[in-house]
C-alpha cells in the first residue's frame, strides 16, 4: 500500500508542519510583533549554531525536496495574508523579520525528529509564545480554531507518536554549513 501523498509530503513530521501553516494564516500584525520581538532576544551564537545544525539536519536526512516544498508554502501565507492588499509600513517590517523566525521554526519542525531538544527548542522558540508546539499535536485544537478562516483540510490529526526525538534526543551535528 503506497503511503498517503499528503500526510508525508514533509517528511515524518508533515502533520505539525501543516498544523504550523494553518495557524500562521491566522496571524495579524500583532503576533507577528511578539514573534520579532522573541526572535530578537534569542539571536546570537547558540541561535547561529542551531541553525547549522538545521542545515546539517536536513542535509543529512535528504529532505532538500520537503524544504522547498514548506517554504513554498510559507510564501503563499506570507504574500496572501502577511503582504496583502499593501499593509501599512510599519505592518511590513514585522512581517519580513517574522518571515525569516517563521521559516527558520517550520524548518526546525521539518526535521525536529533529528534535532536535540535545545536546539529545536531555541529555533522554535520565537514562534512559540503564539503558537506553542504543544498545541499542534493538541487534538483540541481543531475545536479552538473553528470559524477561523482554516481549512477543513488544514486540520489533520496528528498522532502523539509524530515529531517526537529519538530517546537519546543527541546527534553530532558535523561541521558547519557550506
Amino acid at each position: 500500500m503506497k503511503p498517503d501523498p499528503l500526510l508525508s509530503r514533509y517528511g515524518p513530521n508533515t502533520l505539525l508542519v501543516e498544523r504550523l501553516l494553518s495557524r500562521l494564516r491566522m496571524l495579524g500584525s500583532t503576533e507577528l510583533g511578539r514573534i520579532v520581538v522573541r526572535w530578537r532576544e534569542v539571536l546570537g551564537p547558540e541561535w547561529h549554531a542551531a541553525e547549522r545544525a538545521l542545515g546539517q539536519a536536513i542535509d543529512d536526512a535528504d529532505r532538500h525536496a520537503e524544504q522547498a516544498r514548506v517554504l513554498e508554502r510559507l510564501h503563499d501565507v506570507v504574500a496572501r495574508r502577511w503582504f496583502g492588499a499593501r499593509p501599512a509600513a510599519d505592518e511590513r517590517r514585522p512581517a519580513a523579520s517574522a518571515h525569516y523566525a517563521v521559516a527558520t521554526a517550520l524548518l526546525a519542525l521539518l526535521v525536529r525528529d533529528l534535532l536535540p531538544d535545545e536546539q529545536f527548542s531555541l529555533l522554535y522558540a520565537p514562534v512559540a509564545e503564539v503558537v506553542p508546539v504543544d498545541e499542534l499535536g493538541d487534538p483540541s485544537w481543531e475545536a479552538a480554531t473553528a470559524g477561523c478562516g482554516v481549512a477543513a483540510n488544514d486540520l489533520l490529526p496528528v498522532p502523539r507518536s509524530v515529531g517526537r526525538l529519538a530517546p537519546d534526543g543527541a546527534r553530532d551535528v558535523g561541521p558547519q554549513l557550506r
